[in-house]
């Protein structure tokens, strides 16, 4: 299943369904101090394994692969930039 993942460094991660609610999430986190340089929106695929959703239940971060990141511009605007930076 693809889910929007939002992360900042050391802090813990929203996961959304939809693009524009994972964005106005990114936004909402610059506004409570988050670093904008540190802070990512990305598609993320997770597999419907027994291990990911036993995880999910304990309230752990299930095992996914990225597959598009984006950051926030100076103005809040997402802009695609490659996965890692």
């Amino acid at each position: 299943m693809r889910f929007y993942r939002v992360a900042v460094k050391d802090d813990s991660p929203h996961w959304s369904y939809v693009r524009t609610e994972a964005h106005n999430e990114a936004k909402c986190r610059l506004q409570l101090g988050a670093d904008r340089t540190e802070l990512r929106v990305e598609l993320v695929e997770v597999a419907l394994t027994q291990e990911n959703v036993e995880d999910v239940l304990n309230g752990k971060e299930p095992l996914y692969t990225t597959l598009r990141t984006w950051a926030l511009t100076a103005r809040g605007a997402l802009v695609e930039v490659q996965p890692g930076e």
